[in-house]
């Protein structure tokens, strides 16, 4: 009885218990083992996979808004329209009479005889430059080109357009990586979001060239930056195990989406109320769904944003299903290791140590740079381009693309990121000197086979080249270096 007694008091002096900690929390304060075991809190499952699933969206949309031309800009057939007391006649009888006939046989497209009919004195007529075009189209507007009359001597005009979407992306992605790095992802992601569907609404409402300009100079702009910046957040919830698997499907499903949808649409050649409801509606659904994403917590831990932190943290616990009592235990010990770690590096003298590391940063920064340009040039020159492959070219493009990038992942567990790109980059520049030399030599036989290999090549590329951009920066200034790159590449 005194025994039970005095177990009961001690069990009262015994001070109070402490939660448990999850299992593979580290304490010790250096920068990877801070950082797996951020990871260890945020567990992995469905709030990574949603993340993912958004890039994938983005991804596709961003490419179908680049290449829309192949739909809504699509050439046509067109001759100069007969003046209105000439209306009735029929289009071949028109064409016969008053649409001079160029060297090759074929009529000509921008020019029409003045008087348009035939007279006695046949040495009055002369060639004048058309006013007006009639296309062989079922309705005007089906295209931007016959809308606009962008042909003949207005040509210069749809040049123009394609120019200012490049700019777009060119100007505005950089200020869209600062402003993810100054205010936060999530923010910087819902703002670019809805920019990207009312620049999309507009488009396909504008009546007027000027209008349509604009409208896709900001399409260009908020769809590169959306991606880009949804791309930066699964990359920073993500840990170490799944990074390079989410990182590779993150920038390479959205490419075949793309493209499938885009084949499909060239067959079909649908009507340009069609088109632009179709890009409406998946820009839409890009829209929704970055609203339903969540701040990245290791940007709010590196910007001491601590409460924040915790929440979206916890957050990605729970979806995951980690235990919410260790979770919340866990990331009181991780601030804690922060905290000392904050004071030993502001007392700590490092200055050989930091020289060394920004001589290394630059170096790879330059690569960087240096990737981007050129892959960016190979894929956006060569991939998705209105002129379709042969069927069973394109599907042994993709067995070559899905075999390319099982041994870049491959790759890239075994030797690490620069390994695999370096590896690429190599194979990508063999390809081209392989397809140059076959277009200079006319061997049009194989030029189908030497395309499908420069396409998959810088397809596989320009995946690799998100995932090693966002290693290259540190957190504060990542969504800026990424951005950068890309800029360049599309310069």
């Amino acid at each position: 009885m005194n025994s039970a007694v005095d177990s009961g008091q001690d069990q009262c002096k015994s001070p109070r218990s402490v939660p448990s900690l999850l299992d593979g929390f580290a304490s010790a304060d250096s920068a990877g083992i801070i950082q797996k075991n951020v990871y260890i809190i945020l567990g992995h499952g469905w709030f990574q996979r949603w993340v993912l699933l958004c890039t994938f969206v983005s991804l596709t949309v961003l490419l179908m808004h680049a290449f829309a031309y192949s739909i809504v800009g699509r050439p046509l057939d067109h001759w100069c329209q007969p003046p209105e007391a000439l209306r009735h006649m029929d289009v071949q009888e028109w064409r016969n009479m008053a649409i001079p006939i160029l060297a090759d046989g074929s009529f000509s497209k921008c020019t029409v005889y003045d008087p348009p009919l035939p007279e006695e004195d046949e040495e009055k007529r002369r060639e004048v430059p058309c006013n007006r075009w009639d296309y062989d189209s079922e309705d005007r507007n089906d295209s931007i080109v016959s809308s606009w009359d962008l042909v003949c001597g207005r040509l210069w005009l749809y040049s123009i357009s394609s120019s200012v979407y490049m700019l777009g992306s060119l100007t505005f992605v950089p200020l869209a990586g600062i402003a993810a790095d100054r205010v936060g992802r999530r923010p910087t992601i819902s703002a670019c979001a809805l920019g990207m569907l009312l620049a999309t609404l507009a488009a396909g409402s504008s009546q007027s060239f000027q209008v349509f300009l604009a409208a896709r100079f900001v399409i260009s702009a908020t769809s590169s930056a959306t991606f880009l910046l949804v791309f930066i957040l699964l990359y920073e919830l993500t840990g170490n195990a799944n990074r390079p698997l989410y990182s590779l499907l993150a920038a390479s499903v959205g490419s075949v989406l793309a493209q499938l949808l885009l084949f499909a649409l060239l067959a079909l050649q649908p009507r340009w109320f069609l088109a632009q409801a179709f890009f409406a509606a998946a820009t839409a659904l890009v829209a929704i769904w970055c609203l339903s994403l969540n701040e990245s917590p290791v940007w709010l831990l590196d910007t001491w944003r601590v409460r924040l932190a915790e929440s979206s943290a916890l957050q990605a616990a729970a979806v995951n299903g980690v235990d919410m009592t260790k979770a919340r235990a866990t990331f009181r010990e991780l601030i804690k290791m922060l905290g000392k770690r904050e004071q030993v590096s502001t007392g700590a003298s490092t200055g050989g140590e930091s020289k060394l590391n920004a001589v290394i940063f630059r170096r790879r920064a330059a690569s960087a740079l240096a990737s981007w340009f050129g892959v960016s040039f190979a894929f956006y020159g060569t991939g998705l381009r209105q002129a379709t492959l042969p069927a069973p070219w394109a599907v042994l493009g993709f067995l070559l693309q899905a075999l390319l990038f099982f041994a870049a992942y491959y790759c890239i567990n075994k030797r690490g990121q620069r390994a695999a790109l370096s590896g690429v980059l190599t194979a990508l520049c063999l390809c081209s000197a392989l397809r140059t030399a076959t277009l200079q030599l006319g061997l049009s036989a194989e030029a189908p086979m030497s395309r499908m290999v420069v396409d998959s090549t810088s397809a596989v590329a320009m995946a690799l080249n998100f995932s090693y951009t966002a290693e290259v920066y540190p957190t504060m200034v990542r969504s800026l270096g990424l951005c950068i790159s890309y800029s360049v590449g599309r310069a």
